[in-house]
């Protein structure tokens, strides 16, 4: 690309980036090949205001980005690593925000890439997954395999971030065998005959020590609590609540919550029932059940 046709491109975007204030402003296809082709000389702001351009065409913004992430080599320029994370940020918000499920595949394959900054990014994203369990035992499996082979702090604890949000009893298992400060603390405590912490990382594998990055050991911490507290919880449990009118007995008031805003519409579809609004996202029904 030449500079004339760089310096146009650079304008139309901003043109665009500038428009985002604009609520009724949807991007077409022309207007997304333009953020994408601009990503390479974005800004975190532009990086941002990409975002919610790109959020109100969500399907047609995934499959440009994505485009673009397929069509790179392995072997990316530093230009290239820039634009793939900045690619790789993008994508993880229209996945999770709008609603492109089938990103998260995709995502997870630069987690094999040879660049560093690129494995991070494509966990951080990560980091915000929803999705159906079978798929999260995909991607979970996908993290741990790269968890296995990364030597890097920033990328080690980006995907600890992640398995803390979709990992299950692998994930689990594998971090609990990584020995954290309170690990160490508790084996230097009980040994008689400890010369410190690294007389407790002697009695595992090196692959297995305690991280020297004390930010790293407390992020896996932190995953851990995340994966026990959820591994705790009994997926059929479930909370009950009968709150159909009983005779000889007063209603039960029921309070209701909507979006901010939207409580005097609610109301008014109410009426019927005699409600009450109490604040803008809230409205109380007095008779409860018995009143609809």
């Amino acid at each position: 690309m030449s500079n004339e046709e760089s310096t146009i491109l650079h304008e139309e975007a901003l043109e665009l980036l500038q428009r985002a204030d604009e609520l009724s402003f949807t991007p077409g296809k022309a207007a997304l090949r333009t953020l994408v082709a601009h990503l390479a000389a974005a800004t975190e702001d532009d990086v941002s205001r990409t975002a919610i351009l790109m959020l109100r065409s969500p399907e047609e913004a995934a499959k440009q980005l994505w485009a673009l992430v397929r069509a790179q080599a392995t072997q990316l320029s530093p230009d290239q690593v820039e634009t793939r994370c900045r690619a790789l940020q993008l994508l993880g918000r229209l996945a999770h925000e709008g609603a492109q499920h089938w990103l998260w595949l995709p995502i997870s394959e630069s987690l094999r890439s040879p660049h560093d900054r690129v494995r991070r990014y494509a966990a951080r994203a990560l980091a915000r997954c929803r999705a159906e369990r079978s798929e999260l035992e995909t991607l979970e499996a996908a993290l741990l395999a790269a968890w296995e082979s990364e030597s890097q702090g920033p990328e080690l604890k980006a995907m600890a971030q992640a398995l803390a949000r979709i990992g299950g009893e692998r994930s689990l298992a594998r971090l609990s065998a990584m020995p954290t400060q309170s690990k160490v603390s508790e084996g230097h405590a009980s040994s008689r005959h400890s010369t410190g912490i690294a007389a407790v990382e002697r009695s595992v594998p090196e692959s297995e020590r305690m991280p020297s990055d004390p930010h790293l050991a407390q992020v896996i911490e932190d995953a851990l609590h995340a994966l026990r507290a959820r591994s705790s919880r009994s997926p059929k449990q479930a909370w009950v609540f009968d709150l159909a009118p009983r005779a000889g007995l007063p209603p039960v008031p029921l309070i209701l919550s909507c979006r901010l805003g939207l409580g005097s519409l609610l109301a008014e579809e109410l009426r019927a029932s005699s409600p009450r609004l109490l604040s803008p996202d809230r409205v109380l029904l007095p008779r409860g059940l018995a009143a609809l």
